[in-house]
């Protein structure tokens, strides 16, 4: 049996349809992820977020993040002069939204603050973004971790 032209269309059009409602199947199955949620709140907040960053780029070394592999904690440590801290630790993954973790600063009398790592901790890279405020004046700092 010879293939006229007639069913040539019939069987590419077919093809065409098999293949576009298999990729709306597939593009229904996957969550979307984007990088953060209210991404326009914060570019119209950029400057106050720019004025923090610099806050904290100034306070560099006298703020500690670490990361310890051993005992797998977190460490953040404030010079002891600072006193009234309050803020948010943020453990960001870029990879994937859904790792995320948000601690509230809950400093000891030495103003450390250690977070337990428990296991089922994704491996990988991790961007500790630290937002805080001492009386006044805001600060964010951010270090990059490897777990």
């Amino acid at each position: 049996m010879k293939i006229n032209w007639g069913w040539s269309i019939a069987i590419f059009y077919s093809l065409f349809v098999i293949v576009m409602v298999f990729m709306v199947m597939k593009s229904t199955q996957n969550k979307p992820r984007m990088v953060q949620e209210n991404y326009y709140e914060k570019d119209l907040n950029y400057e106050a977020f720019r004025q923090k960053r610099q806050n904290g780029a100034a306070l560099k070394d006298l703020v500690n993040i670490s990361y310890e592999a051993r005992d797998r904690q977190l460490k953040i440590s404030f010079p002891g002069n600072l006193e009234n801290i309050e803020g948010d630790l943020t453990m960001y993954r870029p990879s994937n939204q859904y790792l995320d973790k948000n601690f509230k600063l809950d400093l000891d009398s030495m103003g450390d603050m250690i977070i337990p790592l428990d296991k089922s901790l994704a491996p990988g890279k991790w961007k500790i973004q630290l937002d805080w405020k001492n009386e006044s004046q805001e600060f964010f700092n951010e270090e990059i971790i490897i777990i």
